[in-house]
């Protein structure tokens, strides 16, 4: 019995002529089906593989081969690479780098130095602004002001203002202003004489809380400057990120360069159901043009508005007619209306095919603000004349003199309250040291 181990392949002796030059036409390599020699990969040689003759050792056979010139053809069914992912081979993909631990914490770093050296400068300049911060200190001016602009406010109002508690605001401040053994609070000195009503101590006393006042107000301002450190912040964050990119950049294209062979893990962005494709934009748009059609009118909060519609004046007089007076408005009740709408516009386009798109986008932010009035001066007017005929005067169509009526009634409540003014020809009509009770009963109707 011939020894298996020495005989010639057992394959080549059985194949006919005809086999072996079909078997020497098949080249060494063929990529499209995976024909390979067989010392590539292993594949039918007769080294370390059963029997050497093609056979595996259950006796099965493994190589359709020929023995051509001492050498060993197979025909297998194997590509010529280990399989891989496809995507890997896909120059549309690249694998992510790894992100550097150095270009984070170099990033981290000089962004907070950034943002912390530019902070600190803004805390400094700010400091020495309010360390030296000053206002005029001309008394003799500031004097003047607060008889002017406060003891006057409080006494004879306004006629055109849009704050109708601006007499009220005025008052407040002389009844801060504390003088021993003086009277300052304007409220209480509103029927003196007028010689009396300003009190040297306390338009000193007044002046000295307008300026600080004034320097209060200048040292705010000052103060907005910390907003800037929202500035400084955002600019050190950015510096962090420059730096995190730089070094990124630097150390990535080593990291790419190694891994560049391996597999690439893909996502369709596009289609991924996470992310809705347009599904978010449509979904938030349906959104508002739904809240725009629930809250689309919006009315905001009633508010004093002062020239909106013609001032009213109403006169009235004594039954003597000695005292003559006017109610006055030209205060009218405003809000703000919020009307918002579905602003949409077509948009067409023409391809190099002649083929016609279009598209319809939709603006539900449209807004519009309009001032709509509901109260007028003459319906403030008419609400206080019953309360002028209760004290006992009588509804005139025009003055009945032409004395000038131009004395107020200083209580800052009617305005604040009624949004009127109420003015006569004299406090002390009847009596030169004593105010007339029909006036006092006037003043009261702000209580």
């Amino acid at each position: 019995m011939r020894d298996r181990s020495t005989s010639p392949l057992r394959g080549a002796r059985s194949r006919s002529p005809s086999q072996t030059r079909q078997s020497t036409d098949i080249p060494d390599s063929y990529n499209g089906r995976g024909y390979e020699h067989p010392q590539s990969h292993g594949y039918g040689h007769n080294q370390g593989h059963g029997y050497g003759d093609g056979r595996d050792h259950y006796g099965n056979n493994t190589a359709d081969s020929s023995y051509h010139g001492g050498t060993t053809h197979a025909a297998k069914h194997e590509p010529e690479n280990p399989p891989q992912n496809d995507m890997a081979h896909n120059p549309a993909y690249s694998p992510k780098p790894r992100r550097s631990p150095l270009a984070i914490v170099l990033g981290v770093i000089v962004g907070l130095a950034v943002a912390a050296g530019t902070s600190y400068v803004v805390h400094m300049h700010v400091q020495n602004m309010l360390a030296n911060a000053t206002i005029n200190g001309d008394m003799d001016g500031w004097k003047k002001r607060a008889r002017s602009e406060i003891y006057d406010g409080c006494y004879n109002g306004c006629t055109t203002c849009e704050d109708p508690e601006f007499s009220l605001k005025a008052c407040q401040v002389t009844a801060r202003a504390a003088v021993q053994g003086l009277v300052c609070n304007a409220e209480r000195m509103w029927n003196w004489k007028a010689a009396d009503r300003y009190p040297e101590q306390c338009l000193a006393a007044v002046a000295e809380i307008m300026m600080g006042t004034d320097l209060t107000k200048r040292k705010q301002m000052y103060r907005n400057r910390y907003a800037l450190i929202i500035v400084t912040v955002l600019g050190g964050a950015f510096v962090g990120w420059l730096v995190f990119k730089g070094i990124s950049m630097l150390t990535g294209s080593k990291e790419g360069k190694r891994s560049a062979g391996g597999y690439a893990e893909v996502r369709d962005f596009k289609s991924s159901p996470s992310r809705g494709g347009n599904g978010g934009k449509t979904s938030t748009k349906k959104l508002a043009v739904a809240l725009a059609g629930v809250f689309g009118a919006k009315k905001g909060h009633a508010y004093a508005c002062a020239g909106r519609d013609a001032a009213v004046s109403q006169y009235f007089t004594s039954p003597s007619g000695n005292i003559q007076g006017v109610v006055q408005s030209w205060f009218s009740e405003c809000h703000d209306k919020q009307h918002c709408q579905d602003v949409c516009q077509n948009s067409c386009t023409t391809s190099s095919t002649g083929q016609r798109t279009c598209s319809k986008k939709c603006n539900s932010n449209k807004c519009q603000k309009t001032i709509v009035t509901d109260r007028t001066p003459k319906n403030y007017v008419d609400v206080v004349i019953p309360k002028v005929k209760a004290c006992g005067f009588n509804i005139a169509n025009t003055a009945l003199s032409s004395g000038s009526i131009a004395t107020r009634v200083a209580n800052p409540n009617i305005e604040k309250k009624f949004r009127v003014r109420i003015a006569v020809n004299g406090l002390n009509v009847t009596k030169a040291d004593e105010t007339d009770k029909s006036i006092m009963c006037l003043y009261d109707i702000g209580k």
